[in-house]
């Protein structure tokens, strides 16, 4: 369901339970199993990490921000969310805090120092699906809409596009600093990039539907420069700063040193032709 980076520990979340397993990138070694107090069949949503700490989401149904310790795995503490009917979903951080999405359209802003509750804003949409922090903007989606919390005004406005919509809703939201660019993600299988005009309105400069069928966008990352997008059993490379998609990666089920080892020898700086001679190997 959702895996973070940790100190060079790779940290995966599943969907069928309430555990976390800590992987090493090198040798793709699980090297530590962390059990999160929740529901057996509640699985892990979403986790970020924030000094020595990594924050746990668990599926729908708990009103709970678990803390556990990045080093030692144990559960530091259990932060209690706004309400029952309000579960925390997504999450995004800064160098002061951390925002947490809620199933209700609010996001919950804490001191990650002190894990005490700073603000809340109220962003009008249904619900808060996914977060990601740039240039002093914290953007989000909220089923089939995107837009964007401006962190430098305290008054927190916000800015939704209503407009230009995926037709289904919005599995993944990532920024893209060096180019200016809010990649997102839906369920129907389209892949959008926004970015922001001088007026502030939001500009959708592509959206495009990579022929695989009846597929959802799972989820997006960056990696050396570039956007790695799964979709099913295909890992989709795009170039950020052309918008030209690279030959594909397919994906099979393999074991985890295989996939890890793969990915960090992925050579995405060489050329259209040497790229897919030089990636044959197969990742999850």
């Amino acid at each position: 369901r959702t895996m973070e980076i940790y100190k060079n520990k790779i940290w995966v979340g599943y969907s069928t339970e309430s555990a976390i397993s800590v992987y090493s990138p090198t040798t793709g070694e699980c090297i530590q199993r962390i059990v999160i107090p929740a529901p057996k069949e509640k699985g892990i949503e979403c986790m970020k990490s924030a000094l020595d700490l990594v924050w746990v989401l668990t599926e729908e149904g708990s009103n709970r921000i678990i803390i556990v310790h990045g080093e030692a795995g144990g559960v530091v503490k259990q932060i209690e969310h706004r309400s029952c009917r309000s579960c925390p979903i997504s999450l995004a951080k800064d160098d002061t805090y951390m925002y947490c999405g809620d199933n209700d359209g609010w996001i919950s802003i804490w001191d990650y120092r002190t894990l005490i509750k700073y603000h809340e804003i109220n962003i009008g949409a249904p619900s808060v699906n996914n977060l990601c922090i740039m240039d002093e903007r914290l953007w989000f989606s909220s089923f089939r809409q995107i837009g964007f919390v401006d962190l430098l005004n305290k008054n927190y406005n916000v800015v939704i596009e209503m407009e230009e919509r995926h037709t289904s809703r919005i599995s993944s939201i990532l920024c893209v600093p060096f180019t200016q660019q809010v990649w997102t993600g839906s369920r129907d299988g389209t892949i959008s990039v926004w970015q922001t005009k001088e007026d502030g309105k939001i500009e959708r400069v592509m959206m495009t539907k990579p022929t695989y069928g009846d597929t959802r966008i799972n989820s997006m990352i960056q990696y050396r420069g570039h956007v790695l997008i799964s979709i099913n059993n295909v890992i989709s490379i795009w170039d950020p700063t052309t918008l030209v998609r690279k030959p594909d990666l397919q994906a099979v089920r393999t074991d985890a040193e295989n996939v890890f080892q793969t990915i960090l020898q992925i050579d995405l700086t060489s050329s259209d032709d040497n790229f897919s001679k030089n990636n044959t190997k197969s990742v999850n």
